[in-house]
Order: structure tokens, then C-alpha cells, then sequence
């Protein structure tokens, strides 16, 4: 069993509209949704939920390269330490699903005190034929809306960061040396064919990097041809992009870090869409 108050923290890592649609709730209010799920859903019911739809959570998605490997010789358990909650293979691709506990240290004035804050971190590891996914639910960092006096909050530690388990879970399968995929092709030729555009760029120049930002609602493509072409062929290091295809997603933007293999969704999703789509558009292209 986990803690109803994790079980809280962890719906509220949902968007209303899919809490609603999911539990079949009537109700307006997001924290009536999630008390009415916690009065009826099993533990096991709760997890299930945030397994199947960690994909429409706020999130970063890391993707590796991978050189072919039998997915069957991997080891049960990637982060050895942690509760397996899910697994699943089914000859394509092998599956984790982990809610480890993130820790929150807050520290307060008048007078001087701590208290820890704890949630269940949604994590998938899906092992493909020839690539690494790992995704991480993006966890709210200002703790002050769960503490009773916000206006005393000093700092927040937090015990672990995506990096260290992102380290240990490559460490675990025997794969350290993965090298992030590069997704500057998939980017470039969706950018090229108009369904994404971007406000904002960071790129490489051959002794510098540039990074510009659009006024108001101008994108680089369609407002200005001549920086596009200027970038076309270059290294994109950073970059935000909005969704300018016919098919509506449910996702207005998000960003890329093309040489990291990241991409980062700082909305909710929809599933199946948003976040997905973009996944599999750029994938695809790549």
C-alpha cells in the first residue's frame, strides 16, 4: 500500500480533463476528482492509471541510440534500488514503470526548521530494438503550495535529480556508454515541410552559438525566410516549437534539445496525441 497523501500528490500530476474522462466524474474541481479516485480506486487501480497515461503528464523524454541487442538478456529490474511496479516485453520492446519517492527538504524561517515533502516520480524505461526511452513526469519544484506557511520557506533540496537516476539506470542494464540520439533530422524535416515552426532557436555557427528569439508571435520560418535558411543546415542545439500541422494534437509547444536526444512537454497531453504524436512525427522522420 502507498500512502493516501503520495496517492493525492501523484493524481494531481494529472490534467483535470483526464482524471475526469478516466474516472468517469462529473465534478469541476480537480481536488473533488482526485478525492472521489482515492475514496474508490485501489492502489493497484491508481498505478495502472499512471502507467497508462505517464505519456499525457508534463514531462522531458531522453532517447538513445541503441545497438541491436536481445532485449530478452536485459536485467529484470533497471533501477535496482527502486519498486518495479510495472513490466512488460513483448519481443519489440521491454518495458519499466517506476514511482520512486522524491524527497523534498524544505526549510523554513521563524524559526528555523525542515520538513520533508514526498511524492511518487513517474518514470518509464522502454528498451526498443535500437533505441533507449527514458521519460520522467516533470516534478513541481516551489514546494510552497504544500506547506501551511509558504511565506517562511527558505530553499527546497531535493534527494535525487533525473541525471543520477538517468546514470544508474544505463549503469544497471549494462549499457553505460549510450551515446543521446541525434534528433536534428527529424526536427529539420518536419520544420521543413511546415508543421512545426520555431519563436525561439539555439543553433551552432562554425565559432559560435547564436540563439534568437522571435518578437511576439513571429516564427522563424514563416516571418523570416533568410534566418531560417541561415539555420537550415546548421546544428540546432535548443530550440521551441509550436505545432502548426493540420491534425490538431492537443499540444500547443514544445522544445527539443537536438543534440541531448531531449525533448521537453511543459503541458498536459492528450492520449495518443500530443506528446505521442510529436514522439512518433519526429521518429519517424529522423
Amino acid at each position: 500500500m502507498l500512502p493516501t497523501i503520495e496517492l493525492r500528490r501523484l493524481l494531481n500530476l494529472f490534467s483535470l480533463k483526464t482524471l475526469k474522462e478516466h474516472w468517469a466524474s462529473r465534478s469541476t474541481k480537480k481536488d473533488d476528482v482526485i478525492e472521489e479516485v482515492l475514496a474508490v480506486a485501489s492502489t493497484d487501480d491508481i498505478v495502472d492509471f499512471t502507467l497508462l497515461y505517464h505519456p499525457t503528464t508534463k514531462h522531458h523524454l531522453h532517447l538513445f541510440d541503441l545497438p541491436e541487442i536481445e532485449l530478452s538478456s536485459l536485467p529484470a529490474n533497471p533501477l535496482a534500488d527502486e519498486r518495479l511496479h510495472r513490466h512488460s516485453e513483448d519481443g519489440t520492446e521491454r518495458r519499466w514503470f517506476f514511482l520512486p519517492r522524491l524527497t523534498n527538504l524544505v526549510y523554513f524561517r521563524d524559526p528555523l526548521e525542515t520538513k520533508e515533502v514526498t511524492f511518487l516520480w513517474p518514470i518509464t524505461v522502454t528498451c526498443h530494438t535500437n533505441y533507449l526511452e527514458l521519460r520522467f513526469t516533470i516534478m513541481e519544484k516551489n514546494m510552497r503550495s504544500h506547506v501551511t506557511a509558504p511565506g517562511r520557506v527558505i530553499k527546497v533540496q531535493r534527494n535525487r535529480e533525473e541525471t543520477t537516476i538517468q546514470a544508474q539506470v544505463l549503469g544497471n542494464l549494462g549499457l553505460p556508454g549510450l551515446l543521446p540520439m541525434d534528433l536534428n533530422r527529424g526536427v529539420k524535416r518536419l520544420w521543413q515541410s511546415g508543421i512545426i515552426d520555431a519563436p525561439s532557436v539555439q543553433f551552432k555557427k562554425s565559432r559560435a552559438t547564436l540563439r534568437e528569439v522571435m518578437d511576439g508571435e513571429y516564427l522563424v520560418k514563416r516571418d523570416d525566410p533568410a534566418l531560417y535558411n541561415d539555420i537550415a543546415n546548421r546544428p540546432i542545439l535548443k530550440a521551441i516549437f509550436k505545432w502548426l500541422g493540420d491534425d490538431p494534437i492537443g499540444l500547443d509547444h514544445f522544445s527539443v534539445e537536438a543534440n541531448l536526444g531531449l525533448i521537453n512537454f511543459p503541458t498536459f497531453s492528450e492520449l495518443d496525441q500530443g506528446a505521442t504524436h510529436v514522439v512518433r512525427q519526429i521518429l519517424n522522420h529522423n
